[in-house]
């Protein structure tokens, strides 16, 4: 993994990005210290940008009742 200052990303953000973007790692230093690492968006989400796990529907058997009975009976209004 190659690294580069802060100084130096922010002067040549694009070129490093398109490094990134063909897939090398990069890691950011500060003062020489890695404080930050740039890796391909595929490395990290491999299911896109957006990617989320997927839940399964709630579902509660309320026996027939209304939702409002239900909520009263959870509630030990009923």
């Amino acid at each position: 993994m190659s690294s580069v200052g802060i100084a130096e990303l922010r002067q040549n953000l694009s070129a490093y990005l398109v490094r990134v973007q063909a897939g090398e790692r990069l890691t950011v230093t500060d003062h020489n210290r890695p404080v930050a690492a740039l890796v391909p968006l595929a490395d990290v989400a491999p299911d896109g940008p957006t990617a989320r796990p997927r839940l399964a529907p709630l579902v509660v058997d309320t026996g027939g009742a209304s939702l409002t009975d239900a909520l009263l009976e959870l509630r030990g209004d009923a």
